[in-house]
This record gives structure tokens, C-alpha cells and sequence, in this order.
């Protein structure tokens, strides 16, 4: 079996991981809106959902004769997806500290510190404007650029793994970020609250948290941060993808809440939302140069606003978007 990058795909039969199927895809190995995986084989992602299919007793009807295996997008979860299915014997002997990066990588949740610093080390890996590669990364498009990380990555991935405190200068600033949030939280100088009944978090910190400590600590997969009068709220990945570990509320359309909110808001400025179908998107207000300002919706008035839209909405299609459409 071979990687094709994306765009040179043409009409060859393929499986696909972490991206969307076409009319010439065999297997979607992805958990992506409307890849549908085969129902046997799901997993919360990409790479889960490739090990499952390895272990399947089924495995060879699955890959049948399908030579090739593709990705539209790069992400740690489709590295550690990609490399596995083209190293199946070696990813099986360390199957649960993979999916433990390709977790790390999508959802900002980890067990083992090494896999958090094997994703942070990606992640630097593929910013071709720090990137260690960067002179192979520049200048190419954007599917150029994500087949150059693929290939790159299939053979830096598995020295990543074993030589981590080698790339020390990649992931120890982002690392250390995360080890003081976490210690933020267990001081009690963080705080966070659960409305499990909206499936809403809310994150009070003398300073903005590390999403991996904030997604190590709660399962709510809609996320209000409040730091010095400022509101984020925010959808998690999670409630982009086709989570197969537990049931997943779907995505409300928050473009309602944004007028309602403007109609109070006391400040000059702007509420804005990236869109119901953005895979993280967030809701905020923004100053007149459009940065992220305070508001002057008093904190209790927000946070009674929030959890009203969300209950009101609950079960209404109309204003709800979610992964498990056809496609």
C-alpha cells in the first residue's frame, strides 16, 4: 500500500483518512462529517477507526485490493492514521499510545505526557513557518503543502516516538503551558462549572487556560471561557466529527444568540460566530479593529443568556447542524 497526496489522486481507487470521501473512494477510514465509516469499525478517531478496521477478523474484505491511501487534510490524526495503515504490524504493537497522539492532536486530551509532546512536536512540524522543514514546506499550495507533511511525517513520525526528548526545543514552551494550567485548576485558582443539561462548561481563570488542561478536565463539548470581562464560547471538535464512544448533542446555530447579544451590548464593538459548520468555531465580541474586548454584559446576564438559548433550541432542527448527515 502507498500514500497519494490528495490532489493526485485523479480517478485511482483509494481509502481515505481524516477527509471527506469521493466518488472514488473504496473505504472512508475518517471520522469526518458524512465519511460515514463502516459501522463495525467507528471509533472516536481516524486513527482508532484504522486500528479497529487492523484488528477486524474482517480486515481483508475491508482493504480488499485497494493499493492506495489518501488524506485532504494533514492533522496528527491522520499521521498517526496514514502511518499505521501503512505500517499495520509495527502500529499494533503500540496501538494505544498512537491513538493516545491522534487524541491528543483533534480533541487537545491525552493519558500519556508523551503523546502530548509528540503532538505538540507535529504540530510543529507542520507550521511551515517555524517547521524544521521549512525549506521544503515553502512556497507550495495548500494541497502541496499537506502531501509534503504526509510523506515527511511517515518517516519522522516513528523517531518522534522514540527519541521525544530530542525535539525538546519543539514542545517544551507549549508543554510547560499546559503543566501550569493544570496546576491553575488544581489550586482552585481556575474554576470550571458544568451545565451538563446544555452540555456547557464554564472556565474562570486569572489567565487563559491550555486547551489540553481545560479537555483533560471536563467532557462538555460547548466551552465558555470568562477572563477579564471577555467571553469565549466555543464548540469543540468533537462536535464536528462522528464521536462512536458516546452520544454527542448537536451543534445549535448561535448566529440568533450574536443579534440578541449586539441588541444589549453596552460597548462599542461587534459579537461575532465563526459558523455552525466551522470545526471549532467560536462566538466573542470584538473591538472596532475587531480584537477580542471586553464586553459590558455583566457576567451573570451572559452566562443566564447562554444557557437559555441552548435549552430553548434543544430540540429544534431548524437551528441544529450535525456530523452524521449524508454527505
Amino acid at each position: 500500500m502507498e500514500f497519494v497526496p490528495h490532489d493526485l489522486l485523479k480517478d485511482r481507487p483509494h481509502i481515505v483518512v481524516e477527509g471527506p470521501r469521493n466518488e472514488h473512494t473504496v473505504l472512508a477510514l475518517s471520522h469526518w462529517p458524512g465519511s460515514n465509516a463502516p459501522a463495525p469499525l467507528r471509533g472516536d478517531t481516524s486513527a482508532e477507526i484504522v486500528f479497529n478496521c487492523l484488528a477486524s477478523p474482517d480486515r481483508a474484505r475491508y482493504l480488499g485490493d485497494v493499493q492506495v491511501v489518501s488524506s485532504s487534510a494533514f492533522s496528527q490524526d491522520g499521521a498517526v492514521a496514514v502511518w499505521s495503515l501503512l505500517n499495520p504490524e509495527q502500529a499494533m504493537k503500540r496501538r494505544d499510545l498512537l491513538v493516545d497522539v491522534a487524541t491528543a492532536g483533534d480533541f487537545a486530551r491525552y493519558r500519556d505526557p508523551l503523546a502530548l509532546k509528540a503532538a505538540f512536536t507535529i504540530a510543529v512540524f507542520a507550521d511551515p513557518a517555524v517547521s524544521p522543514y521549512r525549506k521544503e514546506l515553502s512556497g507550495r499550495s495548500a494541497a502541496g503543502l499537506t502531501g509534503m507533511l504526509y510523506e515527511l511525517l511517515m518517516f519522522g513520525l516513528p523517531d518522534i516516538l522514540a527519541h521525544i526528548d530530542d525535539y525538546r526545543d519543539l514542545w517544551e514552551e507549549e508543554f510547560g503551558h499546559v503543566r501550569g494550567s493544570e496546576a491553575l485548576l488544581k489550586s482552585g485558582q481556575a474554576k470550571i462549572q458544568e451545565f451538563p443539561e446544555v452540555d456547557l462548561a464554564v472556565i474562570e481563570s486569572p489567565e487563559p487556560l491550555h486547551p489540553a488542561a481545560i479537555c483533560s478536565a471536563t467532557d462538555r463539548l460547548r466551552v465558555l471561557t470568562i477572563h477579564q470581562g471577555r467571553y469565549w464560547l466555543k464548540y469543540r471538535y468533537e462536535s464536528w466529527v462522528q464521536i462512536a464512544s458516546r452520544p454527542v448533542l448537536p451543534r445549535i446555530d448561535l448566529d440568533p444568540l450574536v443579534t440578541r447579544l449586539q441588541v444589549m451590548e453596552t460597548t462599542p464593538g461587534t459579537w461575532t460566530f465563526d459558523g455552525i459548520d466551522n470545526p471549532t468555531p467560536n462566538l466573542c465580541f470584538v473591538d472596532e479593529a475587531g480584537q477580542p474586548a471586553s464586553s459590558g454584559l455583566a457576567k451573570a446576564h451572559f452566562l443566564e443568556e447562554v444557557r437559555d438559548f441552548l435549552k430553548t433550541h434543544a430540540d429544534d432542527p431548524a437551528v441544529q447542524w450535525n456530523p452524521y448527515k449524508e454527505k
